[in-house]
């Protein structure tokens, strides 16, 4: 999949064709995940950015060798793809955030009540996220390797959707984890780090953010590029 630079062309399908656009897109702040249906034109005007000015910035880059277009691999290997980047990536950093938050909360909290509400949507999301995990390992994901296999069975799984339902479920689960990394950045104004700040605190706010950019490439793979195949995959495009 090659997608044209264009106005027209959508957040989504130009990060899925040219991974190198992502970082572009963080910096600038365009939502290519959850918001990966808008278009270029769209998203860049309601952030208060010249389109042709952003393209211009997408023209000059090159495919590098590392990247692949996840939207011609094998289903199988795209969800191999996501369990051993992001799942996994998951499992061993949400326990670790958990940890210095507490941390953070008890050496500076007293100075500093955001940071106690700052936990409390760490809690929150780092719980659904752990749901997320196991409902789309359990159900969603051998579902799709089912169908992938050539199986027509509807309800693999126990769903009587077959995969059609829970990805709905995964999507407004991705919804809500946009909005706790929003109100995160917010809380935090930015990551911005005060003076008195100690080493776990830089270090929290250094691996929320590290967080904030794989959970985006985490929910576009997934909203973008491995729901609309499974999608077409059983008619329901």
């Amino acid at each position: 999949m090659t997608a044209t630079l264009a106005p027209s062309s959508t957040l989504g399908a130009i990060a899925t064709s040219l991974p190198a656009a992502i970082p572009v897109f963080e910096e600038l702040g365009l939502d290519y995940c959850c918001g990966g249906t808008a278009t270029l034109a769209e998203a860049a005007t309601r952030a208060g950015l010249d389109p042709e000015a952003v393209l211009e910035r997408l023209r000059g880059l090159e495919r590098r060798p590392e990247d692949r277009d996840w939207s011609q691999a094998p289903l199988p290997e795209l969800l191999d793809h996501i369990l051993a980047t992001h799942h996994d990536y998951l499992k061993q950093t949400l326990p670790a955030l958990w940890d210095m938050a507490g941390k953070v909360v008890h050496a500076h909290g007293e100075h500093h009540p955001e940071l106690a509400r700052i936990r409390q949507v760490c809690g929150a999301l780092f719980q659904e996220l752990d749901l997320h995990l196991q409902k789309e390992e359990q159900i969603l994901f051998p579902m799709i390797r089912s169908l992938a296999g050539g199986s027509a069975e509807p309800e693999a799984g126990g769903c009587p959707s077959g995969p059609i339902g829970p990805m709905q479920v995964m999507e407004a689960e991705h919804e809500n984890a946009g909005r706790a990394l929003s109100e995160l950045r917010r809380l935090s104004r930015d990551y911005e780090l005060p003076e008195d700040a100690c080493t776990t605190w830089r270090g929290l706010w250094a691996g929320l953010q590290e967080l904030e950019g794989d959970l985006h490439r985490h929910i576009h793979l997934e909203n973008n590029v491995l729901h609309p195949r499974v999608r077409a995959l059983v008619g329901a495009g």
